[in-house]
């Protein structure tokens, strides 16, 4: 397949308060890039907090479906379906609000760190939005890796091949590092939206020679496969989503999509 995706567009995370008063980075959407949403994702926000604070207490959801992705520290999970669950750094949780169901989460970490992790909503089509809530917990060990490059890069799939985590939209979500001089290259359906979020070092996209540095967000334009190089004298970390657009509109309302 060729690797020919460009970059339409590269934002900044900004800042923002949620749940009882953590600050959390917010990657999706990108208003002032035209991308609310970026189809079929809604939100993506990095999170970085200390153990022990506010959290996010109970809410509810409605309308689509959830992923929780902890880089470090540990997350706790509690639903009104009577699901509780701790997930340990390296795994993630996922959710499915479907008709509705409330949530809450809260973080911890040894003692000098903070709790890192990323929250990622992906729409649910309308014919799917009536659908049973769920949960479902994984844990690092149980995510499939790939090497690349002779071993530069390193793919954690965190959903798509051989990744035990089921979501209804056909997507792919990598965690993605590449050593100083490697490169990453995706077969990626040629109808599939998406974006890198580059979590540290700085991205150089082979297909137009567009870049992206720690906390920016690329958004991938049309095409079929994505390739990127790290040219820098430092590590490259990322994460990769892509998936299958929906094409329907989206009607927010606060904790719910409709």
């Amino acid at each position: 397949m060729t690797m020919d995706r460009k970059i339409l567009a590269v934002g900044q995370k900004k800042d923002v308060m949620e749940g009882a008063g953590e600050i959390v980075g917010r990657v999706l959407p990108q208003g002032r890039l035209g991308l609310e949403p970026l189809d079929p994702f809604l939100m993506l926000d990095h999170f970085k907090m200390e153990a022990g604070g506010p959290g996010f207490p109970e809410h509810p959801h409605r309308g689509f479906e959830i992923l929780t992705y902890i880089r470090q520290g540990w997350a706790s999970h509690k639903d009104n379906l009577g699901n509780e669950a701790r997930v340990e750094a390296g795994g993630l949780m996922r959710l499915t609000a479907g008709q509705g169901m409330w949530h809450g989460e809260a973080g911890g970490a040894e003692p000098g760190l903070v709790v890192e992790g990323f929250q990622f909503w992906v729409n649910l089509a309308k014919a799917q939005k009536g659908v049973a809530p769920s949960f479902q917990k994984v844990d690092d060990r149980d995510l499939p890796r790939q090497e690349q490059d002779g071993g530069r890069t390193r793919v954690k799939v965190l959903v798509g091949p051989h990744s035990p985590v089921r979501i209804m939209t056909p997507m792919v979500y990598l965690d993605v590092t590449v050593a100083p001089g490697g490169s990453f290259q995706w077969d990626l359906p040629q109808g599939h939206q998406g974006f890198v979020y580059v979590l540290e070092g700085q991205a150089h996209f082979s297909g137009d020679g567009s870049r992206a540095a720690a906390g920016q967000v690329a958004v991938l334009g049309q095409g079929a496969g994505l390739r990127l190089e790290n040219d820098a004298k430092a590590p490259l970390a990322f994460l990769l989503a892509a998936g299958q657009p929906h094409g329907e509109p989206v009607h927010w309302n606060g904790p719910f999509v409709d």
